[in-house]
C-alpha cells in the first residue's frame, strides 16, 4: 500500500464497524470483525481529524485527540479539529 491524498487536511482518520446482535450494537475495528459477523454489519463509526494547512503564529496546540480506538497528541501550531459520524448501512 502507498499513502495518497484524499482529502487536503484530514490528518489522521479511524474506522469502527457497527455489528448488530440480539444484545444490541457494539463497535470493532475491521481487524476484530469476525468473518461471520460481517454480514451483521449494522453501522459504520468514523473519526476525521483535520489540520489546518499553515501554522498559526503564536499558537502552541498541545492538545490530545481521541479518535477511534486512537489517542494522537500533538504539540505544534497547527489547529485542529475532531469530526465525528455515525453511518447506518441497509442490509
Amino acid at each position: 500500500m502507498t499513502a495518497q491524498l484524499i482529502a487536503s487536511g484530514i490528518e489522521n482518520m479511524q474506522i469502527q464497524y457497527g455489528v448488530t446482535t440480539t444484545g444490541g450494537t457494539r463497535f470493532y475495528n475491521a481487524s476484530d470483525v469476525a468473518a461471520a459477523d460481517w454480514a451483521s454489519v449494522s453501522a459504520v463509526r468514523i473519526w476525521l481529524l483535520s489540520r489546518s494547512t499553515t501554522a498559526e503564529p503564536g499558537l502552541t496546540n498541545t492538545s490530545t485527540y481521541t479518535i477511534g480506538d486512537q489517542t494522537v497528541t500533538v504539540n505544534d501550531a497547527f489547529q485542529r479539529q475532531v469530526f465525528p459520524l455515525v453511518v447506518q448501512l441497509r442490509n
